[in-house]
């Protein structure tokens, strides 16, 4: 997962090469628990082990699995308890919240479990908790590799196997000094350093962490050691049975392993697109539905958007034509001409009061999505597509809204093709609107600059470059290409097209 830095060297688990199975087929408990906070504990495992066990696995077998994992777990009682967020007061706990991101990971039935300082952020109550969780899954047969810094001496205890990696005075980092049995009481570690130089502990009730890291080695304290412990763990007896002991596991594997990969090895992810797709989609749109400070929201921008626009051009458009809402059996002024499109133009503006309400929970799926994918969930396809379909229902009334509250009280065209024209087009085109903000906020550093570039992009794309402030042709010749290509432009051509089309104009 280290993006950063020098790695080198070879990479094998159970004597054979990563597959690019690999990240699906391990669990990686970060530090940060990132989860849906409109989920609950039940459907955050559920979607994780829909997604990363094999294929064939049925869904029966996936549900007794999570039930078996909340088991496990000791959270039961807080099955259906949804997630919420540490920032808000609203939902789990933290211990519980690093429970659950163990749960997550535990139920893709990993081979290997990696856990990041588990306990980081953690009282020492909840810090004991979390290790004798994974005391009991160690117990139960569930390889575990756990990075952990400065426990205490009953939190170290609970480790079998130790490694340890310093930086020396030469300023390399990265560098072996132990790696062995811990034994009881930390002895058989203990034993290995006074026999290399270390001096005895003063007293036998202090924590051998802090010994170690911090007497012995120095670790804890920024500064390297006078003694060259990488040296000394080079030349040591336990480093060479170390290397016989991994030597003897690779040629074990090169006999039993079969020379051909063994099925779903080369799969990246355990479902295709057109599968994991509708899972992901219907977890973001179960978001939305329980995300009501967003839902609702968005709808009362629009609501209120559009009756301003509609109480304000009220009856605007039947200047001219039968009376009874078709202008095309008459004429209109310049006048009320201009105020239409103005109504028009507005149409196409107002889809972009979405954006600032719409980056925040981008953002946040975005998170979530790095986190899921770096485990093997569901590839970007997946993700991009579940971003924008699940946005459709709520766009889809937020368009009803809009024409209800401004195509009426303006009376525009009441044909019904002409009618049925402008509400496709506006539906269509507040799809549309979301996306260059999940872009901005995409390729921007973080929500903050997303949401101030966000109205620059809108100013000089939708007014500027729309032909209604500024015709066309007076836009300087540098920034005239953008007109052509911005799609605003042309939605606005359609609904203008659909309105006047065989209008005369009285002047």
């Amino acid at each position: 997962r280290k993006t950063t830095g020098k790695v080198t060297g070879e990479i094998v688990v159970g004597g054979k090469p990563q597959g690019r199975s690999f990240k699906r087929r391990t669990g990686f408990v970060e530090q940060l628990d990132l989860h849906d906070p409109f989920c609950t504990v039940r459907e955050a495992l559920l979607f994780s082990t829909t997604l990363r066990q094999d294929a064939d696995v049925s869904d029966d077998a996936k549900l007794r699995h999570v039930n078996e994992v909340i088991a496990i777990l000791e959270m039961e009682e807080i099955a259906d308890a949804v997630v919420g967020t540490i920032e808000k007061g609203v939902g789990i706990s933290v211990e519980e919240r690093k429970r659950l991101t163990i749960g997550v990971e535990l139920v893709s039935q990993p081979e290997i479990l990696f856990l990041d300082e588990p306990t980081s952020g953690l009282s020492s109550e909840a810090s004991f908790s979390i290790i004798r969780l994974i005391r009991k899954l160690a117990n139960s047969g569930q390889a575990i590799l756990c990075t952990i810094h400065q426990p205490s001496a009953v939190l170290f205890e609970q480790f079998d196997d130790l490694l340890i990696v310093i930086n020396q005075n030469d300023g390399k980092g990265g560098q072996v000094a132990y790696f062995g049995e811990l034994g009881r009481k930390s002895a058989t570690m203990l034993d290995y350093f006074r026999r290399n130089g270390a001096q005895p502990m003063d007293d036998e009730e202090a924590n051998p962490a802090e010994y170690v890291l911090g007497d012995v080695l120095n670790a804890g304290m920024g500064r390297g050691t006078s003694i060259n412990w990488s040296a000394i763990w080079q030349a040591s007896q336990e480093r060479q049975a170390v290397l016989q002991r991994i030597d003897e596991i690779r040629e074990k594997a090169r006999v039993e392993l079969p020379a051909t990969p063994t099925k779903g090895d080369d799969q990246e992810f355990s479902l295709g697109f057109w599968r994991s797709m509708p899972i992901v989609t219907a977890r973001a749109l179960r978001s939305h539905n329980r995300n009501l400070s967003y839902t609702l929201g968005q709808l009362m921008l629009l609501t209120v958007s559009s009756f301003c626009v509609g109480t304000t051009f009220t009856n605007v458009g039947a200047f001219g034509g039968d009376g009874m809402g078709s202008k095309h059996t008459g004429s209109m002024t310049p006048s009320a001409l201009q105020n239409l499109v103005f109504v028009l133009f507005y149409a196409s503006t107002l889809a972009f009061l979405l954006v600032s309400t719409s980056q925040p929970t981008y953002v946040m799926r975005q998170t979530l999505y790095q986190r899921e994918r770096s485990s093997g969930f569901y590839d970007h396809r997946s993700f991009v597509a579940s971003v924008v379909l699940a946005q459709i229902p709520f766009l889809l009334l937020g368009s009803v809204t809009f024409f209800t509250l401004t195509y009426f009280p303006v009376r525009l065209d009441f044909e019904s093709a002409r009618a049925a024209y402008f509400w496709v087009s506006v539906f269509v085109f507040f799809i549309f609107a979301n996306t260059p903000g999940y872009l901005v906020a995409a390729i921007t550093p973080n929500l903050q600059v997303a949401q101030i570039f966000s109205p620059f992009l809108v100013a000089t794309a939708a007014v500027l470059s729309s032909g209604v402030t500024i015709p066309i042709p007076q836009i300087g010749w540098w920034v005239r290409w953008v007109s052509y290509v911005t799609p605003f432009r042309y939605f606005l051509e359609g609904l203008t097209g659909n309105e006047f089309g065989g209008l005369a104009v009285r002047c």
